[in-house]
């Protein structure tokens, strides 16, 4: 008993000396046995591992002697929650782990993340246990010891997935662009850490359409546009902060270590077609602070060459100088060959014949159209209204490009390097004129043809007829009209052929109508076939048509058009004799016109072979062929008085 005696009183005496070192081992045995008490039996809250299946099912329903399991009162539950799951560990105010001042920083949804995390991400503390609801109850509990229990819950916002229009017929390029790295994970930092600095990579290819696809690489520029709300991710975490310790320099708020900011310009990899802005400061938040951890990034292809194209104009000198050509003829220079090739041939002595597709030269956007509504202000030389009204694809860099072009050449004179232009229509030619961009005797009217060999006329009308449209479904061909006429002829089938950006608002507008069917594009051979079998064709544009191969294409099958009195779609349809005309934009009058047509099968048989007889006599490709050489001579005649 002695021996015993001594030996507790020995061990008493040595754990009161060396008490420090004692604590110091029981800190590193109680951090070995984390998050448990009793490993793989006890957690340090107290919790029995066999109970948490039962826990997570509802911790407070589970503990019959509280009054809170409702959820009725929030914080009340919540602090009930940190009694059962936090106390064990965590004082309020008090020097054991302070819950107060280990979360200050979080509010709401960090906390709301932080338990969240709990046994998941970090190993070391048991997970919560119960339901959302009640994880949002003690979330909101520790919050408000810190006052910030009010901080909203700001909704995810939606993500801009609209794509830029594209026209398989018409559009000439397609632009590819990716990000490398898919959705990186971007963290916050301090002065000796961070996880991964901001930063994330696209590529982009531009690819010239046709049977042998090109990759563009010369005379463009690829910018990249970030979406609105990202332009300063320096305002939400503290990587510039710390920039120095963690990549070795300073940096400019909202610049990467790579030098490169929230929109620029991708630059071109050496030895390949390939753009790439590589080290984009990128970030999951906007700068409101909402999380938003995918930014649509824009991609936008600039043709420097619509100003000058230095290797275009190079080439052309050269195949002038190989063949000696007595005249060329041009249909387009933008935007990667530019009106500099027009000065090129001028002093090349070669004579110049344009065709006027459209009002390019004196509209940006070639249409006289802008805002849904016709619009002449540039006509005259003063081609930065586009860029006020982002004209060009709705965009003020892409307007800018072409107003400048467009500007910069007419001032220089550029355009008096052509001899002669081809309108489509004596439309076009007078607008051409009123801008005094070329005098009334340097122009031509030509239009265009229906290839050889035409199609077959219809001997005779369907009797089951429908009134038809063939185009692109978009806010300036006015498709909307006709359903609005329809609505005022239940009794009348429609039929539109076509796609384009105005399809699913055209497709709600015919919700509840059976007398109106969107058929979608059709393929080129089943064309005529969808013309001849409709009683009229309607062409219902709002804005300037310098042609219409659809009112065309109409008329060769023997069917009569209605067309819109505007542009040059009057020149094409005379009215009472191919067709009608109607007021632009008035649904009521294009229901009348219809009507008429209708209603008079004898007259309407007359005025499809009229049509027929119009495109016999003037519109197909001899006709077409023995008309440009007929303008090829006055502009070899006219080079030569030069």
């Amino acid at each position: 008993d002695l021996v015993v005696v001594v030996v507790l009183l020995l061990q008493h005496l040595g754990t009161r000396h060396r008490g420090s070192d004692a604590l110091e081992v029981e800190h590193v045995r109680e951090a070995g046995r984390r998050p448990y008490l009793i490993v793989g039996h006890l957690f340090s809250n107290g919790v029995l591992q066999d109970d948490v299946p039962m826990l997570s099912q509802g911790y407070l329903k589970a503990s019959a002697w509280n009054q809170y399991a409702d959820l009725t009162d929030p914080l009340a539950a919540g602090k009930e929650l940190f009694r059962g799951q936090c106390a064990a560990c965590h004082s309020i105010g008090g020097p054991l782990n302070d819950i107060r001042k280990l979360s200050a920083s979080f509010g709401l949804m960090g906390m709301e993340s932080l338990l969240t995390g709990m046994g998941k991400i970090y190993g070391y503390m048991p997970r919560f246990l119960g339901t959302a609801a009640e994880r949002h109850a003690l979330a909101s509990s520790v919050a408000s010891l810190t006052a910030q229990v009010e901080e909203p819950m700001l909704p995810r916002p939606a993500l801009d997935q609209s794509i830029p229009a594209f026209s398989k017929e018409t559009s000439e390029y397609v632009l590819l662009a990716w990000c490398t790295l898919g959705e990186k994970c971007i963290s916050d930092c301090d002065a000796q850490f961070s996880l991964l600095p901001p930063g994330s990579a696209l590529m982009a290819q531009l690819v010239r359409r046709g049977p042998l696809p090109q990759l563009v690489s010369e005379g463009v520029e690829l910018r990249y546009i970030a979406p609105p709300g990202h332009e300063h991710p320096s305002g939400q975490v503290d990587f510039w902060k710390y920039a120095k310790s963690l990549v070795g320099k300073e940096l400019p708020a909202d610049t990467s270590a790579k030098g490169l900011t929230p929109s620029g310009v991708m630059h071109l990899v050496e030895g390949q077609a390939l753009f790439m802005a590589n080290g984009i400061p990128a970030l999951p938040y906007r700068d409101d602070g909402v999380i938003d951890p995918v930014d649509t990034r824009r991609v936008l292809a600039l043709g420097l060459s619509a100003v000058h194209a230095p290797r275009a104009v190079r080439e052309v000198r050269r195949l002038i100088r190989n063949t000696r050509p007595e005249v060329a003829h041009v249909h387009n220079v933008f935007p990667l060959i530019s009106p500099a090739v027009y000065r090129v041939l001028a002093e090349e002595g070669v004579p110049v014949v344009q065709t006027l597709h459209n009002v390019r030269f004196l509209c940006p956007n070639g249409l006289f159209y802008t805002r849904g509504a016709i619009c002449e202000r540039c006509k005259w030389g003063n081609t930065l209204h586009a860029v006020r009204w982002r004209c060009y694809r709705n965009s003020v860099t892409a307007s800018a490009l072409y107003a400048l072009s467009i500007g910069v050449h007419r001032r220089r004179g550029t355009f008096a390097g052509i001899t002669r232009a081809i309108a489509l229509t004596p439309f076009t030619a007078q607008k051409m004129v009123e801008s005094r961009l070329f005098r009334a005797d340097q122009l031509d009217v030509l239009g265009n043809f229906i290839p050889d060999p035409l199609p077959e006329a219809r001997p005779a009308p369907p009797v089951h007829g429908y009134v038809a449209f063939l185009g692109r479904l978009s806010e300036e061909k006015g498709a909307h009209l006709l359903i609005e006429a329809a609505r005022r002829l239940p009794d009348v089938p429609f039929r539109l052929a076509g796609d384009g950006p105005q399809r699913e608002a055209l497709e709600r507008m015919a919700r509840g109508l059976p007398n109106v069917e969107l058929t979608g594009k059709i393929s080129p051979d089943r064309r005529w076939e969808f013309l001849c079998g409709a009683a009229l064709v309607v062409i219902p544009s709002t804005v300037y048509e310098p042609f219409s191969l659809a009112a065309l294409e109409a008329m060769v099958c023997g069917v009569p058009v209605i067309a819109a009195r505007l542009g040059g779609l009057p020149y094409l349809v005379q009215d009472g004799v191919q067709g009608h005309l109607f007021t632009p934009g008035s649904a009521a009058e294009l229901a009348e016109r219809i009507r008429d047509v209708l209603g008079d099968p004898a007259g309407a048989h007359h005025m499809g072979q009229a049509g027929r007889r119009l495109v016999e006599e003037r519109f197909t490709a001899s006709h077409h062929l023995e008309g440009l050489m007929q303008i090829y001579g006055k502009a070899m005649t006219e080079e030569v008085r030069r």
